[in-house]
């Protein structure tokens, strides 16, 4: 808003702008709005070093102030009586002073909720959009305006802030401005109420969602921990299973090598068996080979007997009646025993004859 104009030393203010005390003393140089000393003091008292002091009413620029002159006493009229008695017109709204710079019109509304019902509230600001510590909450019904006068005039906000200045709307100070209390503010208000109140839905559900998250994360690293557990158990199965696997392919290995060793040793008293059966072999058939007398006799008589022929191991059978001559190095297998012995000895005549089925004289019936 525009800068209240000068104007003259006389004229004054009904209150102090900061305390709403009525016994104004000083007036500001320049804007010529008025205040108590003390308060001038205070405020000029308190402005930062280097910066210029604004007015408190209308934010402009002030570097001093100055007392007022009083005009000469007046002498006192004699009231006239009233045809009817002055009945003060019952208010729905207060003025509010002294309010928090950071604060916002729903805040302001929420400092008397539990008073009576807010139905718009308003703070003047600057033409820069600062506020003017000043401002304005309307009320339902008068009685809850007369009562937040009484609940909250000269209670602080905030614990280290500054005491509000609450009055009813008819009795603020003569130079503020009535422009504010339409319809289109109260539905700005309960817009913003709702925004509030959905913002407050919004936290609520994020933090029940939070909840569950923190719940499900919790189950989660529960059952991870069981998965885990259960990871183990079977990796320490795996583990046994293959430590008795490789338990079992060392004795396998061992049972392996053990065969491979009693086959070896086997192998070789067979061959030591093996030579000596031949050893005896050979003895045996040294022992039984007939004298020299005897085969020079078998020699005769091969020449004399000329075309007789002669056993041969190789033939199965030979035929009744025919004279044969066996060699005393021709041995006959028995088909009983299965052994090889001299045919001149060890098998009747009748049994040479038989062919495949002769038998030696000791697999004979009755032997």
């Amino acid at each position: 808003p525009p800068r209240s104009p000068p104007r003259p030393v006389e004229a004054a203010d009904a209150e102090c702008s900061i305390c709403m005390d009525a016994s104004v003393e000083v007036r500001i140089v320049g804007c010529g709005h008025t205040m108590c000393s003390s308060c001038a003091s205070d405020w000029f008292a308190r402005t930062p070093a280097g910066q210029q002091t604004e007015c408190p009413t209308c934010r402009g620029p002030c570097a001093d102030f100055e007392p007022l002159r009083r005009a000469p006493p007046v002498p006192p009229v004699p009231p006239v009586p009233p045809v009817e008695p002055a009945v003060e017109p019952a208010t729905t709204r207060v003025y509010v002073g002294s309010i928090p710079c950071s604060m916002t019109k729903l805040q302001l509304a929420g400092l008397f909720e539990g008073v009576g019902l807010v139905v718009d509230a308003w703070i003047s600001k600057d033409a820069k959009g600062r506020s003017t510590t000043m401002g304005m909450v309307e009320f339902s019904e008068p009685a809850a305006a007369a009562k937040a006068v009484r609940a909250r005039h000269n209670k602080r906000p905030y614990p280290k802030g500054k005491r509000l200045k609450v009055a009813l709307w008819n009795k603020r100070p003569p130079n503020r401005r009535d422009s504010f209390g339409s319809r289109e503010r109260s539905a700005e208000l309960e817009e913003l109420r709702a925004r509030v109140e959905a913002a407050e839905r919004r936290a609520e559900a994020a933090e029940a969602a939070r909840v569950r998250a923190g719940v499900a994360a919790s189950e989660l690293t529960a059952l991870r921990g069981r998965n885990e557990l259960r990871a183990r158990a079977e990796a320490a199965e795996a583990a046994s299973a293959a430590a008795t696997a490789r338990a079992a392919e060392q004795e396998r290995r061992a049972a392996r090598a053990e065969a491979n060793e009693a086959a070896a040793t086997a192998a070789l008293a067979r061959t030591r068996i093996n030579a000596d059966l031949v050893q005896k072999t050979k003895e045996l058939t040294k022992a039984a080979r007939p004298n020299a007398k005897l085969r020079a006799e078998n020699r005769r008589l091969l020449e004399q007997m000329t075309g007789v022929p002669t056993l041969d191991p190789g033939v199965s059978a030979y035929v009744p009646g025919v004279p044969v001559l066996a060699s005393p190095t021709c041995w006959v297998r028995c088909a009983i025993c299965r052994k090889d012995a001299d045919p001149f000895t060890a098998f009747s005549g009748a049994e040479l004859a038989n062919g495949a089925a002769r038998r030696c004289k000791r697999c004979l019936p009755g032997q």
